[in-house]
């Protein structure tokens, strides 16, 4: 897996260098540089903290744990949770919390929000991460695929619960009413920096986009704009730090997947310009 950083110059991903064992490099996208970050220990699933100072993933192989990294030279790892399980999905802007997805024997994908204890100077935690998981959306439907809107106050996730998987959202931390933002099925949404925007594939690869604007009573949500077809780009994308672009990585062949990674950016402007 791969993640952008918040100021969308920065991408960290997994790989492996001819073995069995994933590591965590990053890539400078300004300079087009890559330094690795993790050896040793099989590292996967990385995701950006909201201040871009530090990386949660999934360390180990056969009793993985969550741990989070420091970007600083001197930094070890941290653990954040002993249940590796399904990795994290996203980290609030703040640093507080994460969103993950776990399985309930009796509601099976659920969506719960972990503490996370915010990292001190050095990038030591400020203090012991403590705290129970905290359920948000759980039901008979599998939910997952969360995501923190920039404020914090809402997060948006995919549900099969209408018989197809579907983009809805709901207020954080103690919402009890979904918000649809798709109408013909949608998976991976995504925030824009703004807050007033999400985007989303529709079943057909096409890239979707939704406005929607917090009210005193809760969201308003507009009809979903088409932006073009994504078939050629695989299911995981990122939202540029301006809201304009979105960083996508090709649908690769066989043959060109075992030797190469490509991160491409997709400009969007003049493509919003046809949708108005």
């Amino acid at each position: 897996g791969w993640d952008l950083s918040p100021d969308g110059r920065r991408v960290v991903f997994s790989n492996t260098t001819g073995g069995p064992t994933r590591n965590l490099w990053v890539v400078d996208l300004d300079s087009a540089t890559t330094s690795q970050l993790t050896q040793g220990i099989d590292s996967f699933a990385p995701v950006w903290s909201g201040d871009g100072a530090s990386i949660v993933y999934v360390k180990g192989n056969s009793d993985p744990a969550l741990v989070r990294r420091a970007l600083q030279p001197s930094a070890t790892d941290e653990i954040v949770s002993a249940d590796g399980g399904r990795g994290v999905n996203n980290v609030s802007r703040d640093g507080r919390w994460m969103l993950r997805v776990r399985n309930n024997p009796d509601t099976g994908a659920d969506i719960v929000a972990e503490p996370l204890t915010p990292l001190a100077a050095g990038g030591t935690p400020s203090a012991p991460t403590a705290g129970e998981p905290r359920p948000l959306v759980a039901t008979p439907a599998s939910e997952t695929d969360p995501n923190f809107s920039p404020n914090g106050r809402w997060l948006v996730y995919q549900s099969n619960a209408s018989g197809r998987l579907e983009i809805l959202a709901r207020a954080f931390p103690d919402g009890d009413r979904d918000y649809r933002l798709s109408t013909d099925g949608g998976t991976v949404p995504r925030w824009a920096p703004s807050g007033r925007e999400v985007f989303y594939r529709a079943p057909n690869n096409t890239m979707m986009a939704v406005t929607i604007t917090a009210t005193a009573t809760g969201l308003t949500v507009d009809a979903p704009r088409r932006l073009f077809d994504a078939a050629r780009y695989d299911g995981t994308y990122a939202v540029g730090p301006d809201g304009r672009r979105l960083l996508m990585m090709p649908a690769l062949t066989t043959e060109a997947a075992a030797t190469e990674i490509r991160l491409v950016f997709n400009f969007l402007d003049a493509l919003r310009e046809r949708v108005k």
